[in-house]
């Protein structure tokens, strides 16, 4: 699976670079694909700890409190 590969990318990369926010970013958009909401808001977070000016992660954070707390 293409998402799963590129999660393992992003996880690479932030291990090689903690402060890589676009790697957390772009692991939460795959796991937002495959449909795991919750590892998505945690990747999320982690990208907007890293870079609070990030809007559209925030966004997606916010949507995803919204739709978990249900």
């Amino acid at each position: 699976e293409y998402y799963v590969e590129a999660i393992n990318s992003c996880h690479d990369a932030l291990e090689l670079n903690p402060y890589h926010f676009g790697a957390a970013a772009g692991m939460g958009q795959c796991y937002l694909k495959l449909d795991e909401q919750v590892l998505a808001l945690e990747a999320f977070r982690r990208a907007l700890n890293l870079n609070p000016g990030l809007e559209g992660v925030r966004a997606n954070v916010v949507y995803l409190e919204r739709v978990l707390e249900k």
